[in-house]
Parts: structure tokens; sequence; C-alpha cells
């Protein structure tokens, strides 16, 4: 599950409404996305997946993966706030829209310490604007080198410096 299956403090955290998108902007986001696009995610196929993947881990007794429901213009700042002692080593960004992208770079990215790595799976495609319009807002005064893989088309990714 983790690079360093016995550290019981790093875990996965994933947010989604498991509702589809929520907070769509009309001028920033994809035309022809709508609100409920992306709505058949079944949270309880996760859940069994996450409990079947625990049985394999060495610490069984400590969770280790973590969804949280809702929207995540909402979710990210309140998790932050009751999470004091949150560090990221790895910001995987995979919202497609523009504020759900945006609120989680100026939420988390203060949290990522010189090292980490922070991944935009969409960025640069126009079937997906929102997210590379929140990357371009939050990084327009900030130097970063930005990477892409060889295998595929869409991730890019930087390390921070």
């Amino acid at each position: 599950m983790c690079n360093e299956p016995t550290s019981f403090n790093d875990k996965i955290i994933g947010f989604d409404t498991f509702e589809g998108f929520q907070s769509l902007d009309k001028k920033k986001d994809t035309k022809g996305s709508k609100t409920g696009d992306f709505s058949d995610v079944n949270y309880d196929h996760l859940e069994e997946i996450i409990k079947i993947n625990r049985g394999n881990d060495i610490i069984k007794h400590i969770p280790r993966v973590e969804l949280i429901k809702g929207d995540a213009v909402k979710t990210i700042p309140q998790y932050k706030r009751k999470n004091k002692s949150l560090i990221i080593k790895l910001l995987y960004l995979d919202f497609d829209l523009y504020k759900p992208t945006l609120v989680a770079l100026k939420n988390f990215y203060e949290l990522v310490p010189s090292g980490g790595i922070v991944v935009f799976d969409e960025i640069g495609t126009e079937l997906w604007v929102g997210e590379t319009l929140a990357f371009k807002k939050f990084f327009a005064n900030k130097k970063i080198k930005l990477r892409k893989f060889e295998f595929d088309p869409y991730i890019s990714y930087f390390i921070k410096e």
C-alpha cells in the first residue's frame, strides 16, 4: 500500500463527493460538464477494496486509507483544520475542475515539504481546462519545473524545492 509498509503515520486520503461533480465554475470548467457527472463511483465497493487491502497490510490495526465524502471545496478546509499534524509527501490532484483544484492547492500545498511531489492528473488538456486554470492561478508567481511521464499524455508533476 505505502512505500514504507511499517510507517503507521503514512495514509492515503481521498476526497470525493461520490455523487459526481458539485462545484462547477461555468466560466472556468469545460463546457459540457455538468453537476452530477461521474456520479457512478461506488463508495461501498471502494471500502470493500480498502478492507481487503488492509488484510494484507503489515499494520492491520491502524487504518491507513481514509475516504472523505462530500464536496472537496468544503471538506478540504475542514479536514485541514482538524488534522494539525498533516504533512503531505505526495499531493495527487485529480479533481478535473477549477474550484476544488484551487482549494486543494490553497490548503495543502503549504503542507508539502521540500522534496514532496505534486501531481496533476489532467493538466494542459482542453477536456479538463479547470484543473489547468487553477494551476496557472496558484503558481502564477512561483517557479516550478513541471515534468511529464513518457508513458502518460495527461499526468504532470513536480518536486517541491
